[in-house]
C-alpha cells in the first residue's frame, strides 16, 4: 500500500500506510533504515540509524550488507557515531546523524513535503480498525435489473425508433430466421 501510494502519489493512503506501520512496531531497525529509504520516510531512517548507533551489540557484516549493498559508506558512518557516543564526545546523536547524512535525508524530507503540499483529490477517511467494512449495496442496480440478479422487463431500455434489429447471425453461425409472411403484408401495404 505505501509503495503504491507513493508511485500514484496519493496522499493520504500514504499517511495512512506508514500510520499503521507506526502502530504495527514490528520493523527492525534495517527494516526502517530501508523502507524509510526506499520509501521515502525520514522519520524511520533516523529512528533506524539512532536504535543501530545505541544498539549494545555491533552491527553485523549482514546489517552492514543490508543497508548499504556495494558501499560501506552507511556503516562507516554510523559506527563513527557510535564510537564518539562510547567515547562521550557526542553531545546529541540526533545532531551527528542529521550532520553525517544531509545530504540524504534533505532529498528525502523534499520528497515528503511534496506530500505534505499536495491538495488531495480522492475524499479519504481513515477506517477505525475495530470496526467491521460496511457491506452496503449499490445505491442503484443496473439499467434493466431490480437487483443483482433479477432482470426485469419494466426496468429495461425501450428501444426508439431509431434502434435497427440485427439478425442473430451477426452473433450465430446459424442462418437468419426468414421473415414470416404477416411482416411481408405490411411490408406490401
Amino acid at each position: 500500500m505505501l509503495k503504491l501510494s507513493n508511485t500514484w502519489f496519493i496522499a493520504r493512503l500514504r499517511a495512512l500506510a506508514i500510520f499503521e506501520l507506526n502502530r504495527l512496531n514490528e520493523i527492525s531497525s534495517i527494516q526502517k533504515v530501508q523502507l524509510g529509504r526506499d520509501q521515502k520516510v525520514s522519520k524511520w531512517v533516523v529512528e533506524g540509524f539512532k536504535e543501530l548507533i545505541s544498539a549494545s551489540s555491533p552491527i553485523t557484516i549482514e546489517d552492514a550488507i543490508d543497508l548499504d549493498i556495494g558501499s560501506i559508506a552507511t556503516t562507516y558512518r554510523l559506527c563513527r557515531i557510535r564510537e564518539r557516543r562510547l567515547l562521550r564526545t557526542v553531545s546529541s546523536v540526533s545532531r551527528e546523524i542529521e550532520d553525517a547524512f544531509r545530504e540524504e535525508l534533505h532529498e528525502i524530507r523534499t520528497h515528503e513535503e511534496a506530500f505534505r503540499e499536495a491538495v488531495p483529490n480522492i475524499p479519504f477517511q481513515v477506517p477505525d480498525p475495530f470496526e467491521p467494512p460496511s457491506l452496503q449495496e449499490d445505491p442503484a442496480p443496473a439499467v434493466g435489473y431490480e437487483d443483482d440478479y433479477t432482470f426485469s422487463e419494466e426496468r429495461a431500455p425501450k428501444p426508439n425508433a431509431t434502434d435497427e434489429w440485427i439478425s442473430p447471425s451477426v452473433y450465430f453461425d446459424e442462418p437468419a430466421p426468414a421473415p414470416s409472411s404477416a411482416s411481408k403484408k405490411k411490408k406490401k401495404k
